[in-house]
């Protein structure tokens, strides 16, 4: 692919070659460095408290309705708060390796849902493999109670949190911001959906396209000088 770095090209269809331009002008990318989203943000961290305090409330309500149920259990409430706290560590390992907060892979629901609960069961075995360790008999009706209990509470945290961040990106915050590659009608229209719901937490700020017509530029637009340029206009 030929970058140019006039301003007004002549057809490249006519020249043989392939430019790229980005609307708007690509001048208004330039010198800006956002910070990077990998990792832990305060949004994923406080997500990630509120995670831990939920599978914690959970934890402690289940050994205390198992005792109303069993009360023969020979394993005692100590024991088990020292056995299911030790487990607080698999619970983050188990959420982050189902993507729960990576918010491209919980954009409906149903997805965050089904994640939860396999999360959820992994950490639960992770939880019967320690008791072997700690050499304690955990009861089965422990597992049958502590299931739908942790469920149920991480389901509405989740439901809470998703709330919360809908509502903030309806405000403008919490908003990513996004290159559309492509300006035919099909582009046009994901950016009209992404403009006209602020909750999908998308933020268009341009597109970059293959210029197909030399008349099909804006008065605004420029050509990007170089590769480098597109690729920071997309990490920017």
């Amino acid at each position: 692919m030929a970058i140019t770095s006039e301003h007004h090209p002549t057809n490249p269809v006519a020249s043989g070659q392939d430019e790229v331009l980005l609307y708007p002008d690509s001048n208004v990318y330039l010198g800006e460095h956002r910070p990077s989203t990998r990792g832990l943000n305060s949004r994923k961290t406080a997500l990630f408290l509120s995670d831990l305090i939920a599978v914690a409330t959970a934890l402690f309500l289940s050994v205390l309705v198992n005792r109303w149920f069993n009360d023969t259990d020979p394993v005692t409430n100590r024991e088990y708060f020292i056995l299911l706290y030790a487990s607080l560590p698999i619970w983050p390992m188990m959420f982050t390796h189902q993507s729960l907060y990576r918010a491209r892979f919980i954009t409906r629901g149903v997805d965050e849902g089904w994640r939860i609960i396999k999360a959820i069961a992994a950490s639960v075995t992770g939880i019967a493999i320690l008791s072997i360790m700690f050499k304690l008999e955990v009861a089965r009706t422990w597992f049958l109670i502590a299931l739908p209990i942790l469920v149920f509470l991480v389901g509405v945290e989740r439901i809470i949190a998703r709330f919360l961040f809908r509502r903030a990106r309806r405000k403008g915050l919490m908003l990513r911001r996004v290159l559309i590659v492509g300006r035919n009608a099909e582009g046009q229209m994901v950016r009209e959906m992404l403009d006209n719901d602020l909750s999908h937490g998308y933020e268009v700020v341009g597109f970059v396209e293959d210029v197909l017509d030399g008349g099909m530029g804006e008065d605004e637009a420029e050509l990007l000088t170089d590769v480098d340029r597109t690729v920071h206009a997309i990490r920017s």
